[in-house]
């Protein structure tokens, strides 16, 4: 028989299910399992609470990884693997704000899915939406708010964000003017960075290695060729530089390359000094005191092959007299008397003019002594003529010199003649 005073006797007699959780109330009350059901209890519980047992209503209405009743109940359902901490929204998939769901940031910029769309703060986030403004902000967006994401990928000093977008990041002093592309540091051309010019040619970085114009400078990669050009050569593109510091006519770069610059008038035969107005040798034919051998002859004693004169050691550049004598100062007498002073018959600079003739006579118009290329060496002796005496030596007394330079430049055709007087 039945219990005709309970309701629930005999089982599967009454299938109603107050809380709607899969559990008849009887079940609920009684602990006893209704076979008429898919769900067995455990145990009595609450018919009309429908979270009650724990575990059985796994409804989660706003997907956020908490089923409802976790979230109204803060209970812990061991079928989920969040494990909630107090009651939160059952409606709201940003409460709580530590499951997956919350803390997704699909595009990524700091913030989460939540904070850009709410604007409320997650505090397990480092970033504050309400340091970007009110919001909402779009969560698919990397570049919204604006200046949350300041990657700059090409390192141009514009954000990456400011390049696709075309949109100010106050926080960079660099202000777009429109959209650019955000993986080529030389785009957009009026960045410090895209108008560096390392090697100082007039040629920006970008335009050396782009061969892209940039207007706002003065030179154009298309006037030099092709390219590209390496950015840390001042002398490439060839042509580029036109520096002479030396002044030879040699560009700086030609000395220093030894390659040609078609706008110059002048073609290396290879490397040289750019600070040595001589170098190469001949470049430079200046003579600045006329005397038929140039500045850079006399200042580093090196042969220029194109001159006919041949240096012997450097010399004065601005003196006429040096090294080629303008005249010759003959003396009008010295002492061979053996004290070593003033014994030889000494012409400064004789040795300027090989080939020269000496002939020397005495009062009477005999030749006493005469020699070809004088070398100083006359002390007063006789060479040449009848000797009365074995003795060579000339008497003291006044004779007549003829000095032949063989070179018409100077004296009267090469002639010089005068006296000269020997004292003993």
């Amino acid at each position: 028989p039945f219990d005709p005073l309970d309701p629930c006797d005999p089982v599967g007699i009454n299938t109603t299910d107050t809380d709607g959780d899969g559990l008849t109330d009887c079940e609920e009350t009684t602990g006893i399992d209704d076979p008429s059901t898919p769900t067995v209890p455990s145990g009595p519980s609450d018919p009309l609470d429908p979270c009650d047992p724990v575990g059985i209503n796994t409804t989660d209405s706003d997907g956020d990884g908490v089923t409802d009743c976790e979230e109204t109940t803060g209970i812990d359902d061991p079928s989920t693997p969040y494990v909630p901490t107090g009651t939160s929204d059952p409606n709201n998939p940003c409460d709580p704000q530590d499951t997956p769901l919350a803390l997704t940031d699909t595009d990524g910029d700091g913030l989460t899915d939540c904070e850009e769309t709410t604007g409320v703060d997650n505090p397990a986030t480092p970033e504050d939406p309400a340091t970007y403004g009110a919001g909402p902000f779009d969560p698919l967006d990397p570049c919204d708010p604006v200046g949350i994401n300041t990657t700059d990928t090409d390192g141009d000093g514009v954000t990456d964000c400011e390049e696709t977008t075309g949109i100010d990041d106050p926080s960079t002093p660099y202000v777009p003017t429109g959209t650019s592309d955000p993986n080529n540091p030389c785009d957009p051309q009026d960045t410090p960075l895209a108008l560096t010019d390392t090697d100082g040619d007039g040629l920006t970085d970008c335009e050396e290695t782009t061969g892209v114009d940039n207007p706002a400078t003065p030179e154009d990669p298309a006037t030099y060729g092709a390219g590209p050009f390496d950015p840390l050569d001042p002398c490439d593109p060839v042509g580029i530089n036109t520096t002479d510091t030396d002044g030879d006519g040699l560009t700086d770069c030609e000395e220093t390359t030894g390659i040609d610059d078609p706008s110059t008038p002048t073609v290396p035969s290879g490397p040289s000094d750019p600070l040595d107005p001589c170098d190469p040798i001949g470049i430079n034919t200046t003579d600045t005191d006329g005397d038929g051998v140039t500045d850079c002859e006399e200042t580093t004693g090196i042969d220029d092959p194109s001159t006919p004169y041949v240096p012997t050691g450097t010399s004065d550049p601005n003196d006429p007299c040096d090294p080629v004598a303008c005249g010759l100062e003959i003396p009008e007498g010295f002492t061979p008397d053996g004290d070593l002073i003033n014994d030889l018959f000494v012409i400064p600079g004789i040795e300027n003019y090989p080939g020269n003739e000496l002939i020397v006579f005495n009062r009477w118009g005999n030749k006493v002594y005469e020699i070809m290329d004088y070398d100083n060496t006359w002390n007063g002796t006789m060479n040449v003529g009848i000797q009365l005496t074995s003795n060579t030596e000339l008497p003291t007394g006044t004779y007549y010199y003829i000095l032949d330079t063989k070179d018409e430049t100077i004296g009267e055709k090469g002639v010089f003649q005068g006296f000269v007087y020997i004292q003993r």
